[in-house]
């Protein structure tokens, strides 16, 4: 028979060797309540009275209590946690597979004209649709598929018609070097501004540097990369124009030993082949 609650004397029974070891493995669980639990009952087991489990643990009198009268009753399996009737899950696994299948899908390609999903706009959709989707519950279900919010990597496209047969080549030209030839990859940057940093320095305390916008110069440059020989070519400009960006070319060619050259451009419009002859 329990005794009452106000009796600060009360104990648990002595201990199994079973249950020593199970209390002694689970005073150190990450899980808090397991923990807590675990502790009143091997704290009580060691001869502290409930107010000085009180203290140690930072808890009430009924929940030193409850526990080592539950203990008691039902041994190590009534210190776990029992489930807990609550609310059914309000969506069906149709639902749940709806949500994930438009994740997985760009927007841009349903017709809409953003490029990321959040909830709102994945409610937003999928009501329109006629699924009437809260936004509680899709976060839920993202949670359980532990889909998290991430930075969007930003990629390029291409509007020219002949893009895919382009690429296509590309990878051709990139895996099977052609007999004779060279495969060179080029593109060019746009301004950058050279500007002094204030570096890393020893010290005991965090370094100070005067805070000055201090432009050292800028720049532009085009840059050549032999797939298959590994080589770079480059050039620096204070500011390129066509007219360099063709001599940079005839550079290549030069060095490259180039007399035909045919260009496929990876984005943008599209480009004409060149005839290396005439030049």
């Amino acid at each position: 028979m329990k005794q009452p609650h106000g009796n600060s004397s009360r104990f648990v029974r002595e201990l199994t060797p079973e249950e020593k070891v199970f209390i002694s493995k689970h005073v150190k669980s990450t899980d808090r309540n397991i923990r807590d639990r675990a502790r009143v009952v091997d704290l009580s087991s060691e001869g502290y009275s409930v107010p000085q489990i009180m203290e140690e643990l930072r808890c009430c009198r009924n929940y030193v209590l409850g526990w080592i009268d539950r203990f008691n009753d039902g041994g190590i399996k009534s210190l776990g946690t029992k489930k807990r009737s609550g609310r059914p899950r309000v969506y069906t696994e149709t639902e749940e597979q709806k949500v994930i299948t438009l994740i997985n899908t760009r927007p841009v390609d349903l017709g809409l004209h953003f490029n990321t999903w959040d909830i709102s706009k994945l409610q937003r959709y999928l009501n329109e649709k006629g699924d009437m989707i809260s936004w509680s519950t899709i976060k839920r279900i993202l949670k359980k598929n532990k889909i998290r919010l991430k930075n969007a990597q930003k990629w390029m496209t291409s509007n020219d018609p002949d893009y895919q047969s382009k690429k296509e080549r590309t990878e051709e030209l990139k895996n099977n070097r052609p007999r004779k030839g060279k495969v060179v990859s080029f593109d060019e940057k746009g301004t950058v501004t050279v500007k002094h940093y204030g570096g890393r320095s020893y010290s005991k305390e965090q370094p100070k540097v005067e805070a000055k916008q201090n432009i050292k110069g800028k720049f532009e440059f085009l840059c050549a990369y032999d797939v298959h020989e590994h080589g770079v070519y480059h050039k620096f400009y204070e500011r390129k124009t066509h007219v360099d960006v063709a001599e940079f070319l005839i550079f290549l060619k030069k060095n490259l030993n180039i007399t035909d050259c045919m260009l496929y451009s990876t984005v943008g419009q599209h480009i004409q082949p060149i005839n290396w002859r005439k030049n």
